[in-house]
């Protein structure tokens, strides 16, 4: 018996009776339900029975597993139940729906035949395997099984081609931190940004392989831990293989260097051989021949053939035939050039000092050009011989006046000269006068005949003298009236001795 689709119903055997019912007419093919009579024994019919995983042998059931072929994205569902998925393009994910819509047993079976990462993403905070999603790489395969809660794979096929994944662990804010079994399947492992302080990560307890990179995380370490053993710590921007045996940590590569090491040229800016935490500091070719010492992205100097070249802060010993900018040359036996040296310690012959700051015990400087470590304003003095010293700063318009032997100069407001020749300042025929203490005025220019009247605190001026008759007071023997305007009301009486 054949439903309309040509599927066969049933099989019905000389002397046996079947019962058929139309149990689902949905469709012209249509669901029978079938009854088998008169065998003396009632028994289902094997094709009433078959269903996902199982298909009709003759009378008897087998198992069987088809076969979904899918290439793009795609949602897991109940009709994949005993299903063998097979997944062929590149990276992708697929939702698996919430279990509890499924039942406890479902399961079906999943290869990744593709060339990209096949994610399995279980609904809401469903997990599996313990973690919110899972990556199935190319070449791996895995039956996926659920109890009606979460989801869990089985026989899961690694692939031989070793595809890494990686674990990526923003440490802002963070004191201390645990990896999870399921996030240890990543074999990469990257820590940055700056944690709260000295960082401790836990891992898992069992013997694998990690390569660890951290980033940016200032100037605290990060220390890789099981609970127990031993441990390896790293800082900022270092990268480190590790070897886990299920209690210690250990560095996996041991760094021996069995030749010379070539470097690049580098830089001020850029050394080739610099610190991690400074990378501007450290050594450099700085010319041919030449050994450059880079100090926060600026050239300190360089080592050549005939020595160093640079600023030296510290004592000297030797016979330095030139040294153009040694800030000390602490105990130089004799130092034919000290072009730039601040301090000159003990050196018994400085011929030419260009910049010395102090000749501390040089018992001959022909030159000294200029001296250093004075004040703007101080003026140098020898405090003893051989010994040269500052005065400090006097303030505007003062003079330096000698203390004597054995005594510093000292600034002073200045001793008024006894006799002044000549004042600077004024017209012909004017007068000087103290319009105030320790200052000096001058009045206007007077015409011919004018007496000077005081003006008492005030400036003085020039007033015409009084006339008698054309004829002037002033001569041989006689008085002149001092104000005119003073004449009347008074009268004078006037005589000769």
């Amino acid at each position: 018996m054949k439903d309309f689709g040509g599927n066969v119903i049933a099989t019905v055997a000389a002397g046996v009776s079947k019962y058929f019912v139309l149990s689902v007419n949905l469709t012209t093919t249509g669901v029978y339900t079938v009854t088998t009579f008169g065998t003396g024994t009632s028994a289902a019919d094997a094709s009433a029975l078959a269903g996902a995983g199982l298909y009709v042998a003759g009378s008897k059931l087998a198992s069987k597993m088809l076969t979904n072929a899918v290439g793009s994205t795609y949602v897991i569902s109940a009709a994949d139940n005993a299903t063998a998925v097979l997944y062929s393009t590149g990276s992708a994910t697929w939702t698996l729906v919430n279990p509890a819509t499924l039942f406890n047993g479902f399961y079906f079976l999943l290869t990744n035949e593709g060339t990209g990462t096949l994610t399995l993403d279980p609904a809401g905070s469903i997990t599996i395997d313990g973690s919110l999603t899972k990556d199935i790489q190319p070449g791996e395969s895995c039956m996926v099984l659920t109890n009606g809660t979460n989801y869990f794979t089985f026989g899961y096929g690694r692939s031989n081609t070793m595809t890494y994944t990686q674990l990526s662990v923003d440490l802002t804010g963070i004191a201390a931190y645990t990896v999870t079994s399921a996030q240890a399947t990543n074999k990469m492992w990257y820590f940055f940004n700056t944690p709260t302080g000295n960082t401790t990560v836990t891992i898992p307890a069992t013997a694998s392989v990690y390569f660890l990179r951290v980033g940016a995380v200032g100037s605290y370490t990060v220390t890789f831990t099981t609970g127990s053993g031993s441990t390896v710590a790293l800082t900022a921007n270092q990268s480190y293989v590790i070897y886990c045996d299920g209690t210690s940590i250990t560095a996996a590569q041991t760094v021996a260097v069995a030749s010379a090491v070539a470097l690049s040229d580098g830089s001020a800016a850029s050394p080739s051989l610099s610190f991690t935490l400074q990378s501007n500091t450290g050594l450099y070719r700085a010319g041919s021949g030449q050994l450059g010492v880079a100090t926060a992205g600026s050239s300190a100097g360089y080592f050549a053939s005939t020595g160093w070249n640079g600023a030296v802060i510290g004592n000297v010993t030797g016979n330095a035939t030139t040294a153009t900018s040694a800030t000390t040359a602490g105990s130089a036996t004799t130092a034919t050039t000290a072009g730039s040296a601040t301090t000159a310690g003990s050196a018994t012959t400085a011929t030419t000092a260009d910049s010395a700051t102090t000749a501390g015990s040089a018992t001959t400087a022909t030159t000294s050009t200029n001296l250093a470590a004075g004040l703007v304003g101080n003026i140098p003095y020898q405090s003893a011989p051989g010994t040269t010293a500052f005065s400090v700063q006097g303030p505007l318009g003062y003079v330096l006046t000698s203390g004597g032997a054995g005594s510093p100069p000292t600034w002073s407001i200045g001793v008024p000269s006894a006799t002044a020749a000549s004042i600077v300042g004024g017209s012909a025929g004017v007068i000087h006068w103290q319009s105030g203490v320790d200052v000096t005025a001058f009045t206007a220019v007077g015409t011919t005949g004018q007496a000077l009247i005081s003006g008492g605190a005030t400036t003085p001026t020039w007033t015409d003298i009084k006339t008698v008759n054309g004829t002037s007071l002033i001569g041989a023997g006689n008085v002149a009236i001092a104000a005119p305007n003073y004449i009347n009301p008074t009268i004078y009486f006037l005589g000769q001795l």
